[in-house]
């Protein structure tokens, strides 16, 4: 992918995740719209231009979700992102990409960072060199390639009357090195020492 195809793809991602719903927090219980389903019962006296309305309403509802390509897009765009390793370009590149699709105006969130918007500028586009670098695209390549069917690595079946971790090969020796807390000891004597020393500078 060279620059503009990033740029285009990431003013895609921006716009799919405008119309996506947010689900992060759940909605005041004032703005719920529960919505009702009519029954043939109630659309019988509603006449023609009702029913070409509600109609209408639920192919509207249906046109406003987000189709797959689109999706998979978005997903695309925040694996490219993830590979970026400076925040504050990743930052600025998702702000310039909101702002092509109604978001709030690039200069504006510039404003807001504290930086010129000849910086966010320069941290966008260092974002698209380093996602359209070789590097990225290498990768990005290997990822597309890989086997659908990877070698599964198959495990003989456990044995029976085995239930628990240690049923199995593992010696049943008594370990007493691993009970041995000198090592706690010696903190605590520390700790205690210190706090003779405290009371007695305190006194």
């Amino acid at each position: 992918m060279n620059r503009d195809e990033i740029q285009e793809l990431f003013i895609l991602a921006a716009d799919v995740d405008r119309r996506l719903p947010d689900t992060a927090r759940p909605k005041h219980p004032r703005s719920i719209d529960y919505g009702y389903v009519h029954d043939l019962a109630d659309k019988n006296g509603w006449g023609d231009v009702r029913l070409e309305e509600d109609e209408r309403d639920k192919w509207e509802a249906l046109k406003a979700r987000v189709p797959a390509a689109e999706m998979t897009a978005y997903e695309k765009a925040l694996s490219l992102i993830a590979t970026c390793p400076r925040e504050a370009d990743r930052r600025a590149l998702w702000a310039w990409a909101k702002s092509k699709v109604g978001g709030k105006p690039f200069a504006r969130w510039c404003r807001a960072e504290g930086i010129s918007r000849t910086a966010g500028c320069n941290r966008k586009n260092a974002a698209v060199a380093f996602l359209a670098s070789d590097e990225v695209q290498a990768d990005a390549s290997d990822e597309a390639h890989l086997d659908c069917f990877p070698e599964v690595e198959v495990h003989e079946p456990a044995r029976e009357g085995v239930r628990a971790w240690n049923d199995g090969e593992l010696p049943k020796v008594d370990r007493p090195d691993l009970r041995d807390f000198e090592w706690a000891r010696r903190m605590s004597a520390r700790h205690q020492k210190k706090r003779r020393a405290r009371a007695a500078a305190a006194a």
